[in-house]
């Protein structure tokens, strides 16, 4: 059986295969049969041959009493003494079910898969510069499919923090510290916390159905970094020329971002009303800059991960020259970009933006406000970065990062990268080498005491009457016999 089990290592699934895990289910109930056949029998033989030479009567009853695992114990607690004997017998007994468990644990099936290489498909850095932000009409006419997005992500994000994916199967791109990093790859740990740069991944196209795909793909997100954060006690003006908060203005919440000139890193200042009142707020100096990074993603049956990132080795475009208007307009339209940035009436309250910079568990409550003052700084402008680089995603290739991947989509515009891919193709059995090792040698230790016992026998010339009752009766006192026989 274990001989079999060996030859069928890395075979594929076969019906010689099926009828040999049939046989494999049976051998914990026939291996102890035949163990226990063999064995018994032996230490009769090994007693009768004994007792025809002269042994002791503790060696002869251990021999022919010990017919299983519990009588051999049995019989060594009872007699004590021949530690060594009495050991080796139950060390013998304790083969049985080693035996029969290894035979049972011999043949095992694994996914048999294939290797091979195809492309992949994924949405490319330069999609950004369709941003629908760039001009005023692209903006006005595809804001309903955008902003709606955005919210979307925004309010599913509680159930979704941990994901590796978006709620569209996108893959979610975690934050690199660049920090010592030097352009190594960094591991990404997934038994902690891991911080995303977005509520929205990378939409990817050309993963196979079913099996595994490991690729690198290049992407960009923005980075920001805030200096202060300060909390505003008396009436103040939102930014020079958009109006008063108390003068009809709408707003509660206003970014603003300052003109960087011919630099990657783009300054804004950030105000949040925290009370109906109108007369406290917050206000935040931040930066934004942004960052390329190379990840490697590895995905089963079409769930991805990303596995390592680092600074991507290609240098970065000059996007402040090639989108010059995209990230400033999407700092601008931001606090419009969901429910509550203006007031109607008496009814007025902080925006769903701002609720998630608060707490990004919010349950999102209308006609309620949140002090971001108190947002410890670095929370706060992990958060602000995850909010930007949402909005700014929703902003181009709406269609494709919502999941519509179909064929000609795009065409010709996305990135291509080389996968290594595995695919199952049925099953094929891997044989334990431990349990085949037992099972043959425990085999070969009942072949030995088969030999050893049929030559014993053929040495043997005493009648077998050991163990028997007749055997005991026929020389007793007690028992009235038919004279001139034993029975």
């Amino acid at each position: 059986l274990a001989l079999a089990a060996v030859v069928l290592n890395k075979k594929p699934a076969s019906p010689w295969g099926k009828t040999l895990e049939r046989a494999v289910s049976l051998s914990p109930t026939i291996f102890p049969i035949a163990f226990a056949a063999i064995t018994g029998r032996f230490f009769r033989i090994v007693g009768l041959f004994l007792a025809q030479r002269g042994a002791r009567l503790g060696t002869l009853e251990r021999l022919i009493g010990s017919q299983s695992l519990f009588a051999a114990l049995e019989r060594q607690f009872r007699l004590r003494g021949s530690y060594i004997l009495g050991l080796s017998i139950i060390l013998t007994w304790a083969l049985s079910p080693l035996g029969g468990q290894s035979a049972l644990r011999l043949l095992n099936t694994k996914p048999r898969f294939s290797t091979t290489n195809t492309t992949i498909n994924y949405l490319p850095i330069e999609a950004s510069y369709q941003t629908y932000l760039s001009t005023e009409s692209g903006l006005q006419s595809n804001w309903p499919l955008f902003s709606s997005l955005y919210m979307t992500a925004l309010t599913t994000a509680r159930p979704l923090n941990d994901s590796t994916e978006d709620l569209f199967g996108n893959v979610r791109i975690p934050g690199l510290d660049v920090a010592g990093l030097n352009g190594n790859w960094a591991t990404i740990d997934y038994s902690s916390q891991v911080d995303y740069t977005s509520l929205l991944g990378i939409a990817i196209t050309g993963l196979p159905e079913t099996g595994n795909a490991t690729f690198s793909i290049r992407s960009r997100y923005f980075e920001i970094a805030c200096s202060d954060l300060t909390y505003l006690t008396s009436t103040f003006n939102f930014f020079p020329g958009t109006g008063n908060a108390t003068s009809g203005s709408g707003l509660s919440f206003a970014i603003e971002p300052v003109f960087r000139g011919d630099t990657p890193q783009l300054n804004f200042t950030l105000t949040s009303l925290s009370s109906a009142a109108l007369t406290a707020g917050t206000s935040a100096s931040c930066s934004l800059q942004s960052r390329d990074v190379e990840s490697q993603i590895a995905c089963s049956e079409r769930q991805c991960r990303v596995n390592a990132l680092r600074l991507s080795p290609v240098p970065a475009s000059t996007w402040w020259k090639s989108e010059p208007n995209g990230p400033g307009n999407a700092l601008t339209y931001l606090p419009y970009a969901t429910v509550g940035s203006v007031h109607h009436g008496s009814v007025m309250g902080s925006s769903l933006t701002e609720q998630f910079l608060s707490s990004p568990s919010s349950d999102f409550q209308p006609n309620k406000f949140v002090n971001l003052s108190l947002t410890p700084i670095r929370d706060f402008e992990k958060r602000l970065e995850v909010v930007f680089n949402t909005f700014w995603q929703s902003t181009y290739w709406t269609d494709a990062l919502a999941g519509n991947t179909s064929a000609g989509l795009h065409a010709g515009q996305w990135n291509s990268t080389t996968a290594d891919t595995s695919q199952v193709h049925g099953l094929e059995y891997i044989p334990s080498g431990i349990f085949a090792t037992l099972l043959v040698l425990i085999s070969l230790f009942l072949l030995a005491e088969a030999v050893l016992g049929a030559v014993l026998i053929r040495l043997t010339i005493a009648p077998d009457i050991l163990g028997y009752v007749a055997s005991c009766a026929r020389d007793s006192v007690f028992f009235e016999g038919a004279g001139g026989g034993s029975g």
